[in-house]
């Protein structure tokens, strides 16, 4: 399926406002996300990797390690990969604890 072109536009220059993700990864998960919806899973795989890590939490709350790893095991799911997608899916557990352990 196609993307609106509006879309397009607005991840655009959220990509171009941000630098290109190069400060956050959260316009390249945006962006791969919209890839993941189009069924395009390679693509999807290849932009959630090259985004920067960072194992913090976001002020808003965000836990960006986990939402990389959910991602992944979303996108394996998808592809019929169901071990792969489980070891994800753990790994994203596991980084939610570990942030849950920071507050503690």
């Amino acid at each position: 399926t196609a993307l609106p072109i509006s879309c397009k536009r607005d991840l655009k220059l959220l990509m171009n406002s941000t630098g290109g993700g190069s400060q956050s990864p959260l316009p390249l998960y945006l962006k791969a996300q919209l890839e993941f919806i189009r069924q395009n899973f390679r693509k999807s795989t290849r932009l959630l990797n090259s985004a920067p890590r960072s194992p913090t939490i976001l002020p808003s709350g965000e836990n960006l390690p986990s939402i990389y790893f959910n991602n992944l095991g979303c996108i394996h799911a998808s592809m019929k990969k169901h071990h792969l997608a489980a070891y994800y899916f753990r790994q994203s557990l596991v980084e939610n604890d570990r942030a849950l352990a920071s507050f503690s």
